[in-house]
């Protein structure tokens, strides 16, 4: 297994080991970065299905005995699939979301329990109302069940624009699915919702329809929302300080906990941050009943300065808390020299070098009670110009970068960092773009993206070449990161090879040790199977 390991394994949160690690990054150099290694999982490659764009997959829902199931949706009309275990197109149905003459609204189609249940909400313009409504997925006709209401909430008194809204999520365990109902507000009136949660049977546990905040809807964001494996409901909320919106380079901020169980009044917990800019935010309820609360910080708020992390116990204390800046080695590890010299000269003038637009997308808990954290650079840029006869051309351009992966330990220090070089920029809204992410069964990680192939070889000697869309010129690459922080890159193929173009977005882990991944282009769809060993 050709692999390397990260050079800033077991950094320590203190700032008195920042001045040692840089003694040893200048002592030692740096371990040469992974090139191609070996592959540690079978591919099965599916037979090319001809397709319409229309009918493009955008999400994989799951697999049972019979297959691999799948979805393309547009507007109401939803196409669902099934691929056979050699990955050919076994079935397909294709539906117009409606319900006694009324036209039904997607919000989902997940797999729960044992079954494939699909939700759909409904306007009701005469009473005022949204209904919210789930349907059981028949796998051997691929039709649905006749709805069947889960809730309702009015509107009365508001816009059809302002209507109630629901989403959802289901908990770690997959035993436990929750529905947020966001309630329709004026901007003077406190913020409303409600929350319903159901057992993996579609039992409902528990409901509180009516939850009011102290806080008005221009007050609160809720950031995050955790649907618990003991059944109760965790929220990370956001709350803004009017007072101090107009003063520069002072927090106008601060975060919250809320935890909502069953008849019971809500508990409120401060999020200690120290009064630092916190550019991204997530967290994580582990098995042990503790909470995990990892995030960006920066000291002006403008780019990234580090990572922070904020334990408490299943009392909600806080019993940890660290803060470990990104040294500038690890920031331009994977930057042009030119890049890196003008670091280097600006660190002499005593500027600060800062990480920016990093959103977390994932914390993964390991089998220690330790957690991993995913990240992903992500932003947009915007030209124009006028031609010859005074038409203004706009290309807006998306640019997925560098992935981070931080490995904190249960007590939330940080024991290794990595950068996953990766630079993809596209006009499509990035659709071919950003990565897929699983957990093997042996905890390791798993990344696959679409790259250049100029990078195959990359050695951190050389430049990180951007990518665009193009079928011919991108190789499918996976980075498999042990819990050690060890990193095996490998090209799993070349697109050309297989005529089409993976979308590594809706590449997900189907059961244990697979993952699916689609490939499409133009007119033709074609499914590959990775089947990792342990």
């Amino acid at each position: 297994m050709n692999n390397y390991r990260n050079p800033y394994w077991k950094l320590k949160c203190t700032k008195l080991y920042v001045s040692l690690v840089l003694l040893l990054l200048v002592v030692f150099p740096f371990i040469g970065y992974s090139q191609i290694g070996d592959k540690n999982f079978d591919i099965k490659f599916g037979p090319e299905i001809r397709t319409y764009r229309k009918e493009f997959v955008d999400e994989i829902i799951g697999k049972d005995e019979n297959g691999v199931y799948a979805i393309s949706r547009e507007g109401n009309h939803l196409t669902v699939y099934c691929y056979a275990n050699n990955l050919s197109l076994k079935k397909k149905n294709s539906i117009v979301l409606t319900y006694v003459g009324n036209e039904l609204k997607y919000k989902g189609l997940i797999r729960f329990g044992t079954q494939f249940i699909l939700f759909t909400t409904y306007l009701d313009k005469k009473k005022k109302r949204t209904y919210l409504y789930s349907q059981i997925l028949n796998n051997a006709t691929l039709t649905f069940s006749t709805p069947k209401e889960l809730g309702s909430a009015s509107y009365e008194g508001y816009r059809r624009r302002e209507s109630a809204n629901y989403s959802f999520t289901t908990s770690a365990d997959s035993n436990y699915l929750l529905f947020v109902t966001d309630l329709p507000v004026a901007s003077n009136e406190k913020e409303k919702f409600g929350l319903i949660v159901f057992d993996k049977s579609m039992n409902e546990v528990w409901r509180n329809e009516n939850i009011v905040m102290d806080k008005g809807s221009q007050d609160f964001d809720r950031y995050q929302v955790l649907m618990g494996n003991d059944a109760n409901v965790y929220f990370l909320v956001k709350m803004y300080d009017k007072s101090n919106s107009s003063k520069k380079r002072l927090v106008n901020f601060t975060f919250k906990m809320m935890i909502y169980e069953p008849n019971k009044p809500p508990i409120a917990v401060d999020v200690l941050l120290d009064k630092q800019f916190v550019t991204d935010i997530s967290f994580r309820r582990l098995e042990n009943g503790n909470f995990q609360i990892v995030g960006f910080y920066s000291g002006n708020g403008g780019g990234q300065d580090g990572v922070f992390n904020l334990v408490y116990n299943k009392d909600y204390e806080i019993i940890n808390d660290s803060k470990t800046e990104f040294l500038r080695e690890f920031i331009v590890q994977h930057e042009s020299d030119k890049i890196k010299k003008r670091a280097e000269k600006n660190a002499g003038k005593g500027k600060e070098l800062e990480m920016y637009a990093y959103t977390i997308d994932e914390i993964v808990e390991n089998y220690d009670s330790s957690v991993t954290m995913i990240a992903e650079q992500y932003f947009e840029y915007t030209t124009s110009y006028s031609d010859i006869h005074g038409n203004e051309h706009v290309t807006t351009y998306f640019v997925h970068g560098n992935i981070v992966i931080v490995k904190f330990n249960f007590k939330g220090e940080v024991e290794w960092m990595d950068l996953i070089p990766k630079k993809q920029t596209s006009t499509d809204g990035g659709y071919y773009a950003g990565y897929g992410l699983m957990q093997l069964n042996n905890g390791n990680l798993v990344i696959v993206f679409n790259d250049n192939p100029k990078n195959s070889f990359y050695d951190k000697l050389d430049k990180i070449y951007s990518w665009i869309p193009n079928r011919n010129n991108t190789d499918l690459v996976l980075y498999e990161i042990t819990d050690e922080g060890y990193v095996n890159h490998v090209i799993i193929y070349k697109c050309a090879d297989e005529q089409v173009l993976s979308i590594p977005a809706i590449s997900v882990g189907i059961e244990g040790n697979e993952m699916v991944i689609v490939g499409q282009t133009k007119k033709r769809t074609k499914l590959v199977k990775l089947v990792f060993r342990d």
